[in-house]
């Protein structure tokens, strides 16, 4: 057993001794060296039983004494130990973890006295979610339920385990790794890691074996699970959610597996799915549920189908929220606030002109003004339902673009100019102003689905329109107009999209997703876990809830173990970097001038893989697809870092580790140099902090081969050695004369 050189437990107690008063946070480092060596001796105990008697009298340590108090309560190291580190991880026990303790003892589905006291204690003295004081709860009967019992004998059905458990089907019908599920927090929590073993098991449908009568036990269950998990039920809502979630995700595998022996099953099946999506009142399950049928394609009867068409319509919008704007502004009009780069003037394709050429007239102009802005209005007296006015400030600038997104007044946002590769939105959306109303969003510049997951979880309300490829000055104030033009006639999307003229670019109006276009989410993330929701045969199968976000910014890019469960993480970081990460390497192949070992197949071939748990000196992993694309996934010790520094790692990282492995497994210098102008470039249009950028460099160079000390001033320089933006060779040969 290795020795600690940190304070001894006697030596924490007698400071805490010589305090006034205690708080919660004093005592934190007492139990963690209390459970270094995974025990708690006798001697220890005495020492924390000191404290407490102390302080026991004192109101203002309650909550410290409470603390320890329960430490001391709960019986076993085992459970002392897993509480311990659930709460360490983020400061609060969530559902999961919650169910991992009450797995522990609940094994043979009694919880005998000291299983109680231990789980009381538990609830007295640690930090819980909601969701995870429920789950603990119910199994002590304080919510009005008790442990479940053992399910039987359970059908294997070929999954995959899934943190440590087998997962099989019972012959109720219930996906489980033992326990009967029931309809409370626990059974909704077991109930869903039934749904994530089913999806983490792919190739063969696995219910497809099952035998009929098994697979309607399964049917009547799911059927009972989605009446408890019922909006309007008693419940609490996180746990109607978990069962929602879970039930969809079950369902939809039933009508995967469901065969012809099967008789009308599949059709019951996709009747009970179809019910559900179109009742479901959570936006992003609604969505999930929507875009996952579409992968499916299952052939519909005329009765499907037309349910099928009401779902579609409730996620993807078909027309502009025309009703809404009209009762925020009190009458038949809206409001546009249009933000124009400089260079749409400097291109000739000045935007006052356009205006006044499509019949507006400005009413107010600051052409001096700081930012300078113009205001136009024009009137539609022969619009459906009567006449339509529309207002629109013009400001010409790229900065401020989310500002406005609390006005319910204003209805309509657009921009037209440069995207800085994705910095100036991304900036944007972190300054921006939270969302009040339904709005029309659409940016129209250079590859807007970079940013597309982030607009979508940010402005999840929003309509929201921009790029698939590069779009020109030439091309972007027509489809502003015919954005505006389009509400002025009240036309729907596909009318809009149809009636604005002609544009130059790639695949022409092709090239912008409008809203009522499902393509659109093979770049949204809805439940934000770090799996793009759908890109080809890659789809999150499952909506996730309450993922955790960073508590911590750390800027070190240090991989710190943690007991963190990988797919209850936030994994918007993770997307994030992935999609700057297609962006560099498509536009460095299109427009590098380069020599490195990046191809046409690398383009647009990147997908983001949420996080993995595995060593500290793994930081990022490469999954090869069959279909040439590539998944990238984040080590979860590095959960804690800010955006910019994971993404900085990010960009590193698969730079790295490709064009070493295309050099038959050497790092080059040269390579080893482009690896690090990827880093660069990134933050670069990142906007980020100074420290950030030198953080995030730093993390990186110290653990190069030819570039530690690397400074992010001399990305800079080496960058500005030829002014591209797209890691050129001459860039990489400035770094190296900067950094021989």
């Amino acid at each position: 057993m290795p020795v600690s050189n940190s304070p001894s437990v006697r030596d924490l107690a007698t400071a805490l001794l010589a305090k006034q008063k205690l708080a919660r946070t004093d005592v934190d480092g007492l139990l963690t060296r209390a459970l270094e060596d995974q025990k708690l001796t006798t001697a220890e105990r005495t020492q924390i039983r000191s404290v407490v008697d102390k302080f026991a009298a004192q109101t203002d340590s309650a909550d410290a004494v409470q603390r320890l108090r329960s430490f001391l309560d709960i019986k076993g190291d085992t459970l002392r130990v897993l509480s311990s580190q659930s709460e360490s991880n983020d400061g609060v026990i969530d559902a999961a973890e919650a169910k991992r303790i009450l797995d522990v003892v609940n094994k043979d589905g009694r919880l005998g006295a000291n299983d109680k006291t231990s789980l009381q204690a538990i609830l007295r003295g640690c930090k819980l979610t909601d969701e995870a004081r429920d789950v603990l709860k119910v199994a002590i009967g304080e919510g009005g339920g008790t442990p479940p019992p053992p399910a039987g004998t359970l059908h294997d059905i070929g999954l995959k385990p899934l943190d440590g458990k087998s997962y099989g089907l019972s012959a109720d019908g219930h996906i489980t790794s033992g326990p009967k599920l029931t309809f409370d927090a626990a059974g909704a929590m077991e109930m869903y890691r039934g749904a994530e073993a089913l999806v983490g098991t792919r190739g063969t449908p696995p219910l497809k074996g099952v035998p009929t009568a098994l697979k309607l036990k399964l049917f009547d269950f799911l059927q009972s699970a989605f009446v408890a998990g019922k909006d309007t039920g008693a419940l609490p809502d996180t746990t109607k959610q978990r069962i929602r979630s879970a039930a969809a995700t079950t369902l939809l595998e039933l009508v995967e597996g469901a065969t012809a022996a099967d008789g009308d099953l599949k059709k019951k099946a996709l009747d009970l799915y179809l019910a559900q999506g179109n009742a479901e009142p959570l936006h992003g399950l609604r969505a999930s549920m929507f875009f996952n049928l579409e992968r499916v394609g299952p052939s519909l009867d005329a009765g499907q189908a037309k349910a099928l068409a009401d779902l579609k319509a409730s996620v993807v919008p078909a027309k502009p929220p025309y009703d809404e704007w009209f009762a925020a502004n009190g009458g038949r009009s809206f409001n546009v606030k249009h933000y124009a780069h400089k260079e749409c003037w400097d291109y000739a394709t000045n935007p006052v002109d356009q205006y006044k050429a499509q019949g507006f007239t400005v009413v107010d102009a600051k052409p001096n003004g700081r930012p300078p802005t113009w205001v136009l209005e024009k009137t539609n007296n022969n619009a459906p339902g009567g006449a339509v006015k529309a207002r629109v400030e013009l400001v010409q600038s790229h900065d401020g673009i989310f500002t406005s997104m609390d006005d319910p007044k204003t209805n309509v946002i657009l921009y037209t100019g440069h995207s800085n590769l994705g910095g100036n939105v991304s900036e944007e959306l972190r300054l921006g102003a939270n969302e009040r109303g339904s709005k029309l969003v659409m940016l129209a510049m250079c590859r807007g689905k970079q940013n597309m997951h982030e607009v979508a979880n940010k402005y999840p309300s929003a309509h929201f329109v921009t790029t698939d490829n590069p779009s020109y000055f030439s091309s972007v104030m027509p489809m502003a107009l015919g954005m505006v033009e389009g509400c002025l006639q009240q036309r729907d999307y596909e009318a809009m999209k149809k009636q604005t003229p002609a544009i130059y670019d790639v695949n022409g109006k092709d090239n912008y997703f409008y809203p009522h276009e499902p393509r659109r989410y093979a770049y949204y993330d809805v439940d934000k876990d770090g799996l793009i929701d759908g890109k080809g045969a890659h789809r999150d199968r499952i909506f996730n809830l309450t993922l955790r976000p960073p508590t911590t910014r750390r800027m070190d890019g240090v991989v710190r173990p943690n007991t963190l469960n990988p797919r209850e993480l936030d994994g918007t970081h993770v997307d994030h970097a992935t999609a700057f990460l297609n962006t560099l390497v498509t536009y460095h192949v299109d427009h590098g001038n380069h020599t490195s070992k990046f191809t046409n197949s690398d383009m647009d071939a990147f997908l983001a893989g949420g996080w993995f748990d595995g060593p500290a000196d793994e930081k990022v992993r490469i999954q090869k697809n069959s279909d040439g694309t590539m998944a990238v996934s984040v080590n979860k010790g590095l959960h804690d870092q800010s955006w910019a520094v994971l993404g900085t790692i990010v960009q590193f990282e698969v730079a790295k580790q490709l064009l070493m492995e295309r050099n038959g497994g050497q790092l080059t210098k040269d390579d080893e140099a482009r690896a690090m102008l990827f880093a660069g470039e990134y933050l670069s249009y990142m906007y980020c902090s100074a420290e950030e950028a030198d953080q995030g460099i730093a993390a990186i160079a110290k653990g190069t081969k030819f570039f530690q000390g690397t400074r992010f001033d001399h990305l800079y320089k080496a960058v500005e050695a030829d002014g591209h933006g797209y890691v050129t060779d001459a860039q990489m040969k400035a770094l190296i004369a900067l950094r021989p």
